[in-house]
């Protein structure tokens, strides 16, 4: 009685076992079924008192080593990496089948002996007569699964990788700006003197009919420097005063996300006053120029400038008084070093009217029509308010998804904004973009590429009725649990 009980004792530790398995779940849930019905005329026989083993030995000592051999093979293939080196070594793809058909020999010998047909309950012949075609379907779902969580390991391992490689960007970004910011003092907005700005020579970046833009160094750090052209202004003294008073309320701007301003320069050294206004160095320029270059930028990145943009205007709305920005697109966000995106356009405009007040005025023949959102479209005098920024946004976030230009497959040479200049851009006609928004409500498409869960929050910023239209908050926390 002793071998008795060791073998349902080791039976009933198998069949545990096998139902605790991670991998090949199938075959080795069926494996411990067979060893359950085995093991139930030994318990019976186990419970009748005076039994005769004596004939019985043999086949049950046969029945102790299957049982120490399958225990023995389920430790082996309880990882992952055996189960597939076994299916990967020979022709023989089923876990367990020579383990299998020892166990229908010992059933035989049982059957023989005990006429276990009236005891097994559900290990009769027709069953037993099954056992190959039950192991053969077994094997291919088993198969089936391992190959999805081979797919699944390989999506992990790239998203690890393309992962490892953002925050690799995003640390070299994170030192330079601790390099940026921690040597320029983050005191508030001043007037800041030309011998400040001489530590090397002015490199041209971009030239447009009221500025030019150069690449200069403040506290031996790189800056541009946005320098008016032929500046308008009547006097220096009407600059500098809109100057002090603007950059008071420029304070409560201060994010990572918004583009510093360190000052403005005013040269009274020449016949005509030069004026200049310093600001951060945004190495890709804008994120217009941005996805216009880089056409391969993967998910993450995208993500990325995404989350960005999100919280730049997002320092804008969560003011007090929630601030509109009120030309939300593609230029008026620059993208620096590892993807960080700094929100423009709206920083020190009081100062710059007053600079080149004349032909400032040009910048309103663009048409941004592509941004407006529907009830802007239907009346342009209609009040802007929050949720048309938001539309703009949604907008936004369509190209960065994307990377194409709103719009474009229908389209007449329009103007685009670039950081607060005028630009000849391709553009979208107002009556197409009306036409398509207004009264089709045709969208633009995102593509079948684009996540579902990102479709979401696009579209919602997009949404025809204002009431359904996310607020940035709501936006930023989708982004940040978008996996």
């Amino acid at each position: 009685m002793d071998l008795l009980q060791k073998i349902i004792t080791l039976g009933n530790s198998i069949y545990k076992q096998c139902e605790k398995m991670k991998y090949c779940q199938k075959q080795c849930q069926r494996l411990g079924e067979r060893v359950k019905g085995l093991l139930k005329p030994l318990i019976s026989l186990q419970a009748q008192e005076g039994s005769n083993l004596e004939g019985l030995t043999p086949t049950l000592k046969r029945f102790q080593m299957v049982l120490k051999e399958s225990k023995q093979l389920i430790e082996k293939y309880n990882t992952k990496s055996n189960v597939e080196k076994f299916l990967k070594a020979g022709q023989n793809k089923i876990l367990f089948s020579d383990v299998n058909r020892r166990l229908s020999d010992v059933w035989e010998e049982l059957s023989l002996h005990l006429q276990v047909q009236q005891l097994g309950q559900g290990t009769g012949p027709s069953e037993r007569a099954s056992w190959a075609r039950e192991d053969q379907l077994d094997a291919e779902e088993d198969r089936q699964a391992l190959h999805m969580l081979a797919e699944e390991r390989k999506l992990r391992e790239t998203s690890m990788r393309q992962m490892e490689k953002c925050l690799k960007g995003a640390m070299q970004a994170f030192k330079l700006l601790q390099k940026h910011t921690r040597a320029i003092p983050r005191e508030s907005i001043k007037e800041i003197k030309k011998e400040e700005l001489s530590g090397r020579e002015w490199t041209p970046l971009r030239q447009t009919e009221i500025s030019t833009i150069y690449l200069g160094q403040y506290y031996n750090c790189p800056v541009a420097i946005k320098v008016f052209n032929g500046p308008q202004a009547n006097s220096v003294e009407i600059v500098r005063g809109e100057f002090y008073k603007e950059i008071k309320s420029m304070k409560k701007f201060d994010s990572p996300n918004v583009l510093r301003i360190f000052g403005i320069c005013i040269d009274e050294s020449v016949a005509t006053p030069r004026f200049s206004i310093v600001m951060e160095y945004c190495e890709f320029g804008t994120l217009r120029d941005l996805l216009a270059s880089k056409k391969d930028l993967t998910l993450t990145q995208r993500i990325i400038l995404m989350r960005g943009a999100a919280r730049g205007l997002n320092r804008l709305h969560r003011c007090e008084v929630p601030v509109l920005h009120g030309k939300i697109n593609s230029s008026n966000f620059l993208v620096a070093e590892g993807f960080q995106v700094k929100l423009t356009g709206f920083e020190l405009s009081t100062t710059q009217n007053s600079i080149s007040r004349e032909k400032e005025r040009k910048k309103y023949r663009i048409n941004s029509s592509a941004y407006l959102s529907p009830r802007k479209l239907e009346n342009v005098f209609n009040i802007y308010i929050i949720k048309d920024e938001i539309y703009s946004f949604g907008i936004v976030l369509w190209e960065i998804a994307t990377g194409k230009i709103p719009f474009e497959g229908k389209r007449n040479q329009g103007w685009g904004l670039l950081s607060n200049s005028v630009v000849s851009v391709p553009g979208c006609s107002y009556d197409d973009v009306h036409n398509r928004v207004v009264q089709k409500k045709d969208p633009e498409p995102l593509g079948k590429e684009c996540p579902f869960q990102l479709q979401e929050i696009i579209n919602s910023c997009r949404a025809l009725e204002p009431s359904e239209r996310p607020s940035i908050q709501d936006i930023i926390e989708k982004l940040d649990s978008f996996r």
